[in-house]
C-alpha cells in the first residue's frame, strides 16, 4: 500500500488506494469488485476501514452498492449521467432530456486561457465543440466544449460524439468524471447566441463554466454553458 502522509485517516488511505486500483485496470466497468473481508484481508485492516472506503466511492458515484449481491464499478448510463451533470429542469420542476444538435466540431489551440485549467501550453491543441441543447426540439442551452489532444489524443476530431458526452468518454477513453467545479454568474448573448436560441439581445443568460475532474483528479473536459431560464431552470441540492 502507497506511503500517505500520518495525519490522513486509514479509511482515506484505503480509498485513495482502491482509486489507484480502479485507475489502473484493475476491475472492468460493471464488474464486481472483491468482498469487503476479501478486501480487508489482502489490504491487512478492518472490514469497518473498507465499508467508510467504499462508501466514499459510492457517494462519488464511482461504484454502486447493491444489497445482497456486493459492490460494483459504476458504468455512467444515459439516466446516471443527467442525473449527476444535467441540472436544468423547466418551469413546473420536471427534469429535462435533452438532446443535442452540434454546430461545429474543430481543432484549435488551447490559448493561454484554457491552457491554464489544463495545466497545459497555450500552443496545445484541442478538440473543441459548440453545440445546442434542446428540449421537445425548443433549444435551451448553448455550450462550448473544450477536449485536450493531451488526454484524447487527435483522433477524437473523427469520433462521432452522443448526446451523454461522459458515458461516450468513459467506454472510448477511459476517462470517467468523479467531478465538476463550476462558476456561476448572468451574462448578455452574443450575436450567434442570439440567432441560435432564437432570444432578444436584452435576454440575459446563465452561464456556467465547469471543470470536469477525472479519478486521476485531472482537468478533463473545459465547458462554457449559456442557459435561457426563461424557460428552464437550473436546481442544485446542497448539503
Amino acid at each position: 500500500m502507497p506511503h500517505h502522509p500520518t495525519y490522513s485517516p486509514l479509511y482515506q488511505q484505503i480509498y485513495t488506494t482502491l482509486l489507484m486500483w480502479i485507475n489502473s485496470g484493475r476491475w472492468k466497468l460493471n464488474q464486481k469488485l472483491p468482498s469487503e473481508p476479501d478486501l480487508a484481508l489482502e489490504l491487512n485492516v478492518s472490514t469497518g476501514t473498507i465499508r467508510k472506503a467504499l462508501d466514499q466511492l459510492s457517494n462519488e458515484k464511482v461504484v454502486i452498492r447493491k444489497q445482497g449481491k456486493g459492490t460494483y464499478l459504476n458504468e455512467l448510463n444515459v439516466e446516471t449521467n443527467l442525473f449527476l451533470y444535467f441540472k436544468f429542469y423547466d418551469l413546473v420542476g420536471k427534469r429535462i432530456h435533452p438532446t443535442s444538435k452540434f454546430i461545429s466540431k474543430k481543432t484549435t489551440s488551447l490559448g493561454n486561457n484554457l491552457a491554464k485549467h489544463f495545466n497545459a501550453k497555450p500552443n496545445e491543441q484541442a478538440l473543441t465543440i459548440t453545440r445546442l441543447r434542446l428540449n421537445n426540439n425548443v433549444p435551451l442551452i448553448y455550450e462550448t466544449i473544450t477536449l485536450p489532444f493531451s488526454i484524447y489524443g487527435p483522433s477524437i476530431e473523427r469520433e462521432e460524439i452522443p448526446n451523454t458526452l461522459y458515458q461516450f468518454l468513459q467506454k472510448k477513453y477511459f476517462v470517467t468524471i468523479q467531478k465538476a467545479h463550476e462558476t456561476i454568474s448572468i451574462e448578455s448573448p452574443t450575436p450567434e447566441i442570439v440567432k441560435l436560441l432564437a432570444i432578444k439581445p436584452s435576454c440575459q443568460l446563465l452561464k456556467i463554466v465547469r471543470n470536469a475532474e477525472d479519478l486521476k483528479g485531472r482537468i478533463v473536459e473545459h465547458r462554457v454553458t449559456f442557459a435561457n431560464t426563461s424557460l428552464a431552470q437550473y436546481k442544485i441540492t446542497l448539503g
